[in-house]
């Protein structure tokens, strides 16, 4: 029985450790908006969206919602007490060759004014939209990970000491006994 509860343990232990969320394009969906003859798609990781850097990838599709590679994505960002940033979004940046992406640095918390824009082949667009970026994580919450593997790896070594023990004790009384 006690076999099966430490193998039960570890093997949800490894399933936790495991489940650290990945950073791709993607994330959360910010906006869906037409944008002349195409549709843009915002999207934001990390999610929540926080100050310092950010992922934006943008999904443009024409009028039959086919995606569009070949044109020429810029996101632009403003604030009322921050300087404008400007990001070219290219395929060349995402994981996922259907969006544009662009890493963005957020320099401050609040609700920041996003405006997508997209050219191809004579034909222009412009999709905008608010986003709300949060305060940046402390860096105990980001990195907690780190900081747990130490406690975890001596609370398993102490474990695995323990049941040695009870074993051999096991082996020995069972010795004796016969």
């Amino acid at each position: 029985m006690t076999r099966s509860i430490l193998r039960a343990f570890v093997l949800l232990t490894g399933l936790s450790a495991a489940c650290i969320p990945l950073l791709a394009d993607g994330g959360t969906l910010q906006f869906r908006k037409a944008a002349g003859p195409f549709t843009v798609t915002l999207f934001t990781a990390p999610v929540p969206l926080r100050a310092g850097v950010g992922d934006f990838s943008v999904l443009v599709q024409d009028e039959q919602d086919n995606a569009l590679v070949d044109g020429s994505v810029t996101i632009q960002l403003s604030k009322a007490d921050e300087r404008d940033i400007v990001a070219k979004a290219t395929t060349a940046q995402a994981t996922n060759k259907l969006l544009y992406a662009a890493r963005v640095e957020l320099p401050s918390a609040g609700k920041w004014e996003v405006r997508v824009q997209v050219r191809r082949e004579g034909l222009a667009g412009s999709a905008s939209g608010g986003i709300s970026v949060l305060s940046e994580e402390p860096p105990v919450v980001t990195y907690w990970l780190y900081f747990a593997v130490v406690p975890v790896g001596i609370l398993l070594f102490v474990l695995n000491q323990w049941l040695k023990r009870k074993q051999r004790r096991r082996k020995g009384d069972a010795s004796t006994g016969a």
